[in-house]
């Protein structure tokens, strides 16, 4: 039956239409559901095992401590320190060279490489600086983990910098730290905010939490009947979250989680 359905019934069986299956291939709805199961543990691309791919491994450029269970503390991690050195003698030595235009290019030389070391100095500064920053406003996230991260923007962390923006979203791209609770790119603690009913006017919740309640959900969802967008929504909203159907709609394609037909189980 799984051949027959993948030979002839794709793409209705991708969009769920298993009614039709069923009536067409003349099976219920559970024995569909049973081919779905099989297929979903088959792999797509059965070559991949013999792929000679080598695993790419993160090197954390921030390392977070917690001490005595309620300090935050955030240190440079010594393995992404560059060494970039200078060969003195031979500079001291070709200073002296009769020809001018050698003498210029050494001098030339030697000021690009003072200011790469000075570069390279303030970057370690300023990701050092971030990552102080995000242990004081995500202080939080550090105790307890990832549902209690807390809304923060970049612009937020310039200003306490006196940097501007575009100069935090170079800093941390790319960039990982290290935690108690794993390791995360330093983009993930900067999440926009969700108007909360339950808090002060001045607080708000973190789209990222909202998206953990959202996850939550779907995990507990009775799988024969899943929650709706609608329902979400007034879950959500007993939890505290004031949030839409349409921005529901939108974690969940972000999030890879389809809509409640697709979710449906037939067993």
């Amino acid at each position: 039956m799984v051949k027959q359905i993948v030979t002839g019934h794709f793409q209705a069986f991708g969009e769920k239409k298993w009614k039709a299956i069923s009536k067409e291939l003349g099976v219920e709805l559970k024995d569909i559901q049973q081919a779905a199961d099989f297929i979903q543990h088959c792999n797509p691309r059965p070559g991949s095992k013999y792929s000679q791919h080598i695993a790419e491994y993160i090197t954390p450029e921030l390392v977070v401590n917690v001490i005595d269970g309620h300090t935050v503390a955030v240190s440079l991690y010594d393995g992404t320190t560059v060494n970039v050195t200078y060969n003195e003698e031979y500079t001291d030595f070709m200073k002296d060279h009769p020809d001018k235009e050698v003498q210029t290019y050494i001098q030339e030389k030697e000021q690009d490489f003072r200011w790469l070391l000075q570069s390279l100095r303030q970057r370690k500064q300023t990701i050092l600086k971030v990552g102080k920053i995000l242990a004081e406003k995500q202080k939080s996230f550090f105790l307890e983990g990832p549902s209690a991260i807390q809304p923060l923007t970049l612009k937020q962390v310039a200003d306490e910098i006196d940097v501007h923006e575009s100069t935090i979203s170079r800093a941390v791209k790319g960039k990982y730290m290290q935690t108690p609770f794993g390791i995360f790119e330093l983009k993930y603690f900067f999440t926009s905010a969700i108007k909360s009913v339950k808090l002060e006017d001045s607080e708000a919740a973190s789209a990222r939490t909202v998206k953990n309640e959202l996850q939550k959900l779907i995990d507990e969802e009775d799988k024969k009947k899943p929650l709706s967008d609608q329902k979400i929504v007034n879950l959500l909203l007993d939890k505290g979250y004031d949030v839409s159907r349409r921005t529901i709609a939108k974690y969940r394609d972000q999030m890879g989680i389809t809509s409640s037909t697709m979710r449906k189980r037939y067993e």
